[in-house]
């Protein structure tokens, strides 16, 4: 009797160990990494590509014969750089752009034998603005104001009968410019934005008078974390 009781006790032994050598060990099991959040901080650069929806001509001049004076609309491109400094999902820091617009705005009357034009236009442009934004993960939003400056060239062409005279004016404008917009992370080296931008130029003198410049634009781009 005590024999077989022995034997019972071992073989129940023997099933309970092969039974805790299936069992998973808790010192094998594994966590995943949790995935580290965006980083924004650092230096970057890019290309801007965009569309200016209006150039107007401001001051009291340019409101005394508003209806002779064109609004410029075109294409602009350029380049971007700046630095971001993160703290958080705070993201801020400097940043410098520069490019060319095609923007340009013509008018014109006929009276008689008589046709005046008159054009305005955009060339170069720039600004060094500082940027604030709110980075949820990969995804930044922003405000950003500065300084910014434009080249503006006016002209203007008289044709009659027997005649033709015609004078243009160029003039650098210094502003201010304020905007918004998103930026995304493609990858963690790639990122790509769209934002709208306010500029608004100080008056300075021109033949006919003084005369600022307002515009509004949008703009897309790409850039490159280094």
């Amino acid at each position: 009797m005590k024999i077989l009781l022995y034997a019972s006790l071992l073989t129940l032994a023997s099933i309970g160990l092969a039974t805790a050598a299936d069992l998973p060990s808790k010192k094998t099991t594994s966590m995943a990494p949790a995935p580290s959040a965006y980083s924004w901080a650092g230096s970057y650069a890019g290309l801007t590509g965009g569309y200016n929806l209006t150039g107007r001509l401001t001051g009291a001049d340019a409101d005394a014969d508003r209806a002779n004076i064109p609004e410029a609309k075109g294409a602009l491109f350029g380049v971007v750089a700046g630095y971001n400094f993160q703290s958080g999902s705070w993201v801020y820091g400097p940043e410098f752009d520069l490019g060319y617009s095609l923007s340009e705005g013509k008018k014109s009357a006929s009276s008689g034998q008589m046709t005046e034009e008159s054009k305005n236009s955009q060339s170069v442009l720039g600004s060094a603005r500082v940027r604030l934004g709110y980075a949820f993960d990969n995804v930044l939003v922003f405000a950003t104001a500065g300084a910014a400056g434009s080249s503006v060239k006016l002209s203007y062409k008289e044709t009659g009968a027997n005649f033709t005279y015609s004078e243009s004016h160029t003039q650098t404008l210094a502003g201010y410019a304020l905007g918004a917009g998103f930026e995304y992370g493609i990858t963690k080296d790639i990122t790509s934005r769209l934002e709208y931008r306010y500029s608004s130029y100080q008056e300075k003198k021109f033949a006919d008078g003084k005369l600022g410049l307002d515009t509004h634009d949008i703009r897309a781009g790409v850039a490159y974390k280094f």
